[in-house]
């Protein structure tokens, strides 16, 4: 009886520790596709008061992006 209830146990650990880490792929690919549309705008654009704009949301985001890997770290 002990056995399977360590087995319950440990399966529904891993499950989490699965849904976990499917959530911190989740954030880490939202963050970087809404970098890489600011970056592309940056680029694309002629306007330079639009390019200062999608640079200073990238850096915010690179900056967010920063702490989240940094709060992941200190987690695991």
């Amino acid at each position: 009886m002990k056995m399977e209830h360590d087995q319950e146990y440990f399966s529904m650990r891993a499950a989490e520790a699965e849904r976990a880490e499917n959530q911190i792929s989740q954030i880490r690919a939202v963050i970087a596709i809404h970098k890489q549309n600011h970056s592309d705008t940056m680029v694309m654009t002629h306007d330079q008061k639009k390019k200062a704009e999608e640079q200073c949301a990238w850096k915010a985001l690179d900056n967010i992006e920063k702490e989240i890997e940094a709060i992941i770290g200190q987690e695991g």
